[in-house]
């Protein structure tokens, strides 16, 4: 993932979801970061063993705390937002509302 800032973490959660925590920023900068990243993803072509070109795209939920977050209702959030990013059409970003 050379495509998020340094000092952000990556997390496989499972399955085909990952989490990218992007810290000391506001809404605006995050939103511009995930962009980034879904962009970069959506221009890649992927080479299989039987050379095979596969291209994927990527839904996004973004959630953003100040202070001191409760961890669990944050990742609902952006769990939430996801959802709603793959029902409106997907390779999309949406914001926790």
């Amino acid at each position: 993932m050379n495509n998020s800032r340094s000092g952000d973490f990556v997390f496989r959660m499972g399955g085909e979801e990952f989490l990218l925590v992007i810290v000391d920023t506001d809404v605006n900068s995050a939103q511009n970061v995930a962009e980034k990243v879904r962009k970069v993803i959506e221009k890649e072509v992927f080479l299989l063993p039987n050379e095979q070109q596969l291209k994927v795209t990527v839904s996004m939920g973004l959630a953003a705390f100040a202070g001191h977050p409760d961890y669990q209702l944050l990742l609902k959030a952006a769990d939430q937002a996801l959802y709603r990013a793959k029902q409106q059409g997907r390779n999309r970003l949406e914001l926790a509302q």
